[in-house]
């Protein structure tokens, strides 16, 4: 087996080797470093002990020679005839006194001289050695005045000559202070008795001027006295040639001389004469502790060291047969991947044998084993994997087509995009409908295809995108334009997700697009139905108030003047009835072709519904205003339709004429103004026009309002209303699943009196919200009823315009819920399309309101007059109900069918449920069934009754 040539490759075991060494070298080098601090520090701290030990010895025999001379001053006194020289101040006595009994004090007591001073310094007496006479007089100041100042003994060290204590004793006379008796020794005999105590050197060294043999000039001092002095003076002289005294005073001074070790140390004294500086100094051979510490570090090495070399040693012979077969096992290795599995096996199964236990290489070569194996088993099968693989990518070839097959055949627009907007795939669809081709697609972006590039969407859709890719899981839907290559526009809703990708040029969202330019065209064509008259294709009622107000607002801002003419084709009816409505909606189409050539192009028109017209026209006044109306009935009297009316049967129209703002400052007034001009005509000559004139109608409005506020508070007062309920059938089941409560009216005879006859007073009145409440409070009290026998019905009630700003609606729907407990989902409220548009934001709270408790919302009267499809989004109702208008016909009218199809789709694709109102044949009932419209409700279905259908499937 050769090794695996590795650059760089080192052995496992020296590597241990090695690194084990540096472990072992560190942790001793610590080990070292740490015990040889210790042994310095104990080394300093004893060498501290001894100093300080000497120190306290030597201050002891000063203090213990300080009060020896003290008891030897008290004394001396005492002695015979000492005293009474002194009292007597007998000088002669006292020096003869002294002189008898100095050699027994010097010898007895070692002390120097005795000296006496009275009080004024004067020497009576001296010592033998006459060192009295070299003490400076300021020392003998500093020494007396002190004692004879605190009548208390006094010590001072003086080396002017050589070291001597001296001590100041007070000598009292019949209790008063007389002189003071001064007793000297000299410090040489306490630094023998030192050196006779202690193995330490002591020796003084001074300022005060010496032998020429004991000056050290290099330090400027002379010795004054030192033990073993031969030795050590030589050894003083040498250091002082190499250390300063300075160096002396620091702790820890080491010098080495004649291969020995001293520690020398100094302790200053202060001299009280000159001032100058003595010191003690204290010499100490320590070359034996010192070696002795030295060898001790150097065996704590030299372990360490072996420690190193036995553990390494011990470390090598326990790795080094595991080591062999691990590298034996590393050098096998390499033959599994060279397929030698025979000699690899061979390699790792030596290893297996002639071992007690088992350990880590043990169990590598066991898995080294089961590795060969199993690497031998993967290499028999892979050829049949590879047999496998083939036919997988065959299938994913085949699944790939397929998809790419779907991609190109489905209905719809397929894109991808990178991370950067960027196109890089449209199906063979969006292909065809778009008609760019792939070198046109490769240049675009999807902003670029859907024209939004550099507007202010752009940035908005980027937006979108950037969300898309960041989340991954978020859609984002939208609708925009395309425009194709030929320049054709369509419109398109998208639906855009994540696609999963590493880099920026991978496809990162999928956009589908669904065509919906058939769609947009159907909204646009009901929008158009929304605002014109479909039959005669004039503005119908909503779009003309709505241009009516637009003038008027500015008529009132210029100050101008205008008119409004109110169109009732006479006799409309009979010809309807008689000749069918195709014959009437012919007659009406003509009509409106007429009028339209008898106005100015600033005028508006537009036809309400059945045959009335209404013609605004601004900035007129009332000549123009009437040549119009004389017009309009000449050219319509002679409208010829033999074929159908006859050759003598002429048309005429009733035209009443309001002025504005001399007949009224609103819409509505102005309207219903005009309006009663047209009935003052109907009743008095048809065929011709009036104006409006207050008297004309005022008293017999005025009476016929009081009557029905009569009637109405009568009503409400007595209970003379009451419900009738007309029955919705779902048009998918056939089942009465809904019905309308409608308001009834006992006239004095019980006769039913039809609320057309009362409502629009009660709204006049605001009775209406009496009569709103009355419903609501009978319908919910009716529900629980026929909750308890087990009967459960929805209802759908009718609120009024004023509703919308009725504070007392909600809490009163909260409380009749609290009160006949039903399920909310039984209650449908229905407001009309127009009162909703009246005052959107009101109608939308209310709406959200009620449908917060719980209750459900329809949309009344739907297709009248809704201005847009955009409120139909917005409004949250649940069902529409189609306006009887449209179904009337819906059999023998093909617009009709059309505007009926695509509100109900419209409907459905803003997930309302529709309800189709006057469906009064079974025609219409198939045609609605046929354009999956939920609900159905009319004379085919059922009239209103007292009473409720059940609801049971019905045949019709």
């Amino acid at each position: 087996m050769k090794r695996t040539n590795i650059k760089g490759f080192v052995s496992l075991k020296w590597q241990i080797f090695i690194l084990l060494t540096f472990v072992m070298l560190f942790i001793n080098s610590v080990f070292y470093y740490q015990h040889s601090s210790n042994l310095n520090d104990e080394f300093k701290q004893n060498r501290d002990v001894i100093y300080q030990r000497n120190l306290q010895a030597f201050q002891g025999l000063i203090i213990a020679a300080t009060n020896r001379l003290g008891q030897i001053g008290h004394l001396i006194p005492l002695f015979s005839g000492i005293k009474p020289s002194i009292n007597d101040d007998d000088i002669s006595l006292l020096k003869a006194r002294l002189e008898e009994y100095w050699p027994i004090l010097s010898i007895e007591t070692d002390i120097e001289f005795i000296a006496y001073y009275d009080k004024v310094d004067l020497i009576h007496v001296s010592s033998v050695s006459n060192q009295i006479n070299t003490l400076p007089k300021e020392l003998i100041s500093e020494l007396i005045q002190p004692s004879f100042a605190d009548e208390k003994p006094v010590t001072i060290i003086n080396c002017q000559a050589e070291c001597i204590l001296l001590n100041a004793v007070p000598v009292l006379s019949q209790k008063e202070m007389v002189g003071v008796i001064v007793v000297g020794k000299s410090l040489v005999e306490l630094i023998i008795n030192f050196n006779s105590m202690s193995s330490t050197n002591i020796g003084l060294l001074t300022s005060v001027t010496g032998g020429k043999e004991s000056y050290i000039k290099d330090w400027d001092v002379y010795i004054s006295a030192l033990s073993n002095y031969v030795q050590f003076k030589n050894i003083l002289q040498v250091i002082s040639e190499t250390h300063t005294l300075n160096d002396l005073l620091r702790p820890y001074s080491q010098v080495y001389y004649q291969d020995h070790i001293y520690e020398l140390r100094l302790y200053p004294m202060a001299d009280v004469a000159d001032s100058t500086t003595n010191h003690i100094i204290f010499i100490d051979d320590i070359t034996v502790p010192y070696r002795n510490n030295e060898q001790t570090k150097q065996e704590i090495l030299l372990t360490g060291i072996l420690t190193i070399v036995v553990a390494e040693i011990i470390v090598v012979l326990a790795l080094w047969f595991p080591l062999s077969r691990l590298r034996r096992t590393a050098l096998a290795l390499p033959l599994l991947a060279q397929s030698e599995y025979a000699k690899a096996l061979d390699t790792f199964k030596s290893n297996q044998r002639k071992h007690i236990f088992s350990d880590e290489i043990h169990q590598l070569d066991a898995s080294a084993i089961k590795l060969s194996h199993q690497l031998q088993f993967l290499e028999t099968n892979i050829k049949s994997h590879e047999i496998d693989l083939a036919s997988k990518m065959e299938e994913l070839r085949i699944e790939r087509d397929f998809v790419n097959e779907l991609l190109n055949t489905a209905q719809v627009i397929i894109i991808t995009q990178n991370s950067k907007g960027k196109i890089l795939l449209l199906n063979n669809y969006g292909q065809s409908l778009t008609g760019y081709s792939p070198p046109d697609l490769a240049k675009m972006r999807f902003c670029d295809l859907t024209g939004i590039s550099g507007t202010r969407n752009e940035s908005y859709v980027t937006d979108q995108f950037n969300s898309i890719i960041a989340s991954k899981e978020s859609i984002y839907k939208h609708e925009s334009q395309l425009t194709c290559s030929n320049g054709d526009t369509i419109h398109v809703a998208w639906l855009h997700s994540h696609l999963n990708h590493k880099h920026s040029y991978e496809p990162a969202i999928l956009s589908v697009g669904l065509d919906i330019t058939a769609r947009i065209q159907a909204e646009d064509h009901i929008t158009w139905l929304a605002n014109h008259d479909p039959l005669t294709q004039l503005y119908n009622r909503r779009k003309f108030q709505e241009e009516f107000e637009r003038i008027l607002q500015n008529a009132e801002r210029y100050q101008h003047r205008g008119s409004l003419l109110f169109l009732d084709l006479d006799h409309f009816k009979y010809i309807n009835d008689t000749l069918g409505h195709s014959i009437g909606d012919n007659l009406l189409t003509l009509v409106a072709s007429e009028l339209k050539q008898c106005i100015r192009s600033t005028d508006v028109i537009a036809r309400f519904g059945g045959d009335e017209f209404v013609i605004l026209m601004p900035s007129s006044d009332e000549q123009s205003t009437m040549a119009v109306a004389k017009k309009i009935n000449e050219k319509l009297s002679h409208i010829s339709m033999p074929e159908l009316l006859g050759d003598n049967h002429k048309i005429s129209i009733s035209i009443g004429i309001a002025y504005y703002p001399k007949h009224g400052e609103s819409v509505d007034e102005i309207l219903a103004n005009a309006d009663m001009a047209m009935y003052h005509v109907k009743k008095r000559r048809r065929g011709s026009w009036h104006v409006y004139k207050i008297e004309d109608h005022a008293k017999e409005w005025l009476q016929n309002d009081i009557y029905w506020r009569q009637q109405i508070e009568h009503a409400l007062q007595h209970d003379r209303f009451f419900l009738e309920f007309q029955p919705i059938m779902n048009l998918e089941t056939n089942r009465i699943e809904l019905h309308e409560a409608l308001i009834r009216m006992l006239d004095n005879r019980d006769q039913i009196i039809s609320p057309e006859s009362f409502i629009p007073m009660a709204e006049r009145s605001n009775l209406i919200l009496d009569i709103d409440h009355y419903v609501l409070e009978k319908t919910i009290k009716l529900l629980h009823q026929n909750n308890q026998t087990g009967k459960s019905y929805q209802m759908t009630v009718n609120l009024s315009a004023p509703s919308l700003v009725d504070s007392d609606l909600l809490p009163l729907i909260k409380e009749l819920l609290s009160e006949y407990p039903i399920s909310p989902r039984q209650l449908i409220f229905e407001i009309t399309e127009t009162t909703a548009l009246a005052d959107f934001s009101a109608a939308y709270s209310l709406i959200n309101s009620i449908k917060a408790m719980g209750c459900l919302f329809a949309l009344d009267d739907f297709g009248a007059g809704f201005s847009s499809f955009h409120y139909l989004k917005k409004l949250p109702v649940d069902y529409i109900k189609i306006d009887g208008a449209f179904i009337q016909s819906l059999a023998s009218n093909r617009d009709d069918q059309v505007l009926v199809k695509a509100m109900n789709d419209v409907a459905r694709w803003f997930g309302k449920a529709t309800i189709a109102e006057h469906v009064e044949d079974r025609v219409a009932l198939e045609i609605l069934k046929k354009y999956k419209v939920n609900y159905a409700q009319g004379f085919h279905i059922g009239r209103p009754a007292p009473k409720l259908v059940e609801q049971r499937v019905r045949s019709l």
